[in-house]
């Protein structure tokens, strides 16, 4: 049984790496996105291509990630800005939610970081590898409408409706957002700036869906095999 961690990724390489050897020590596989022409990050997956958005980057690497590796049973998200949890190895955890979900047709969040409002997104969700099939009709576990935020929100309000979410304060995928890294601010580098912009754009689309009852987000019937 194989973890991987699947993010699109634009910091430069001693940047990124700074959390992606913590996930490399850890055991965990990388599979990741980048622009055309960004150098070269050691990883075990590269998905590269013009860049649509957080989501479908995200949904490109889960479906090559399951296609390639029949072992791949939890699939994790986040940003090349997160830590993952120190104490417990990836094995151990995705054994645990596949006991937890009779599976794994569902979605586990860490909250033990309590930064920013952790309860009410997915931001760095451990994936089951049923649920990344079958939601949205088996498009992948984002809605691909929205370019960097409220995907994680979305996907959040879908699976408590779904009853197959489980948020778990002993585990902490530290956050290192640069509002709470003090000293250490730098200028806010371009396609920072874009995904920022992006929040209040894409807010209208969010509340739009969310009073239409998440359109699309329906799943594709369980494997026949009962394997979910």
């Amino acid at each position: 049984m194989r973890v991987w961690f699947c993010i699109p990724s634009k910091r430069p390489p001693e940047e990124a790496n700074a959390r992606l050897d913590e996930w490399r020590s850890m055991g965990y596989r990388l599979a990741l996105w980048r622009d055309p022409g960004d150098p070269v990050i050691k990883c075990d997956m590269l998905l590269t291509g013009p860049y649509r958005g957080y989501h479908v980057a995200v949904n490109a690497l889960v479906r090559e990630v399951m296609a390639r590796d029949a072992s791949a049973c939890w699939l994790v998200t986040g940003g090349d800005d997160m830590s993952p949890d120190p104490n417990h190895p990836p094995e151990q955890i995705a054994a645990e939610c596949s006991e937890h979900f009779g599976g794994t047709y569902g979605v586990m969040q860490p909250v033990g970081d309590r930064f920013g409002a952790v309860r009410s997104i997915c931001g760095s969700p451990w994936m089951g590898r049923e649920f990344c099939r079958r939601i949205y009709g088996g498009k992948g576990p984002f809605f691909e409408g929205y370019y960097h935020m409220w995907g994680d929100e979305e996907m959040c309000e879908i699976t408590k409706k779904l009853g197959i979410l489980w948020q778990r304060p002993d585990l902490v995928h530290y956050h290192h957002h640069g509002a709470r890294e003090k000293g250490l601010r730098k200028p806010m580098p371009h396609w920072m700036r874009v995904a920022n912009d992006a929040y209040m754009t894409y807010r209208p689309l969010f509340l739009k869906r969310k009073r239409a009852g998440w359109p699309g987000y329906e799943p594709l019937p369980a494997s026949s095999d009962g394997q979910d």
